[in-house]
């Protein structure tokens, strides 16, 4: 394991605090544990989406329909940070499949949107509901009081990478 202080030290020297010091152990140590949980998360999925004949890929697209209705390819893409060109062979085969439908966008003639069909849903449900069976057996675990104090968390957290993200921007 690497020595993050050692690391902060050699990158920075004496040009910060160790009071910003420590501040940037936290933010680091906040972004190693929002990737450990989407490599969790993602790796469930993908066991979940396999017993289902999906790929993780695709299961993220039907995911992403359920949720937002009609959606264009580029912007299942975007979403999902998946090249245009990933994309359109996910959209291909859950086409074949029967599981989406395919169409000219209205708006955008060079676009095509994507829509679940009666077949995609029920895909998703037999996916989705060992999957959540298994969130619920985690969640009673865990308990009402710390689910709200994660969520509670994870809000504090989305708002600090906002107000970044803002600063980020009008300093460039």
């Amino acid at each position: 394991m690497v020595d993050k202080r050692a690391r902060f030290q050699e990158l920075f020297g004496d040009q910060i605090s160790e009071e910003q010091r420590t501040q940037h152990e936290i933010i680091f140590e906040i972004g190693q544990r929002v990737e450990e949980i989407e490599r969790s998360i993602n790796r469930a999925l993908q066991t979940y989406a396999q017993n289902s004949g999906l790929t993780l890929l695709e299961a993220k697209a039907l995911g992403r329909l359920l949720d937002d209705g009609d959606a264009t390819l580029s912007g299942i893409a975007e979403c999902e940070h998946m090249p245009l060109s990933t994309m359109t062979g996910v959209a291909t085969r859950l086409e074949k499949a029967g599981l989406v439908e395919r169409t000219r966008s209205e708006d955008d003639r060079r676009a095509y949107v994507l829509s679940l069909t009666p077949a995609g849903m029920e895909k998703l449900r037999s996916m989705f509901s060992p999957f959540f069976e298994e969130i619920s057996v985690v969640l009673e675990q865990i308990g009402d009081d710390t689910l709200q104090s994660v969520v509670n968390a994870f809000d504090t957290v989305a708002k600090m990478a906002k107000m970044f993200e803002e600063r980020s921007h009008e300093r460039t």
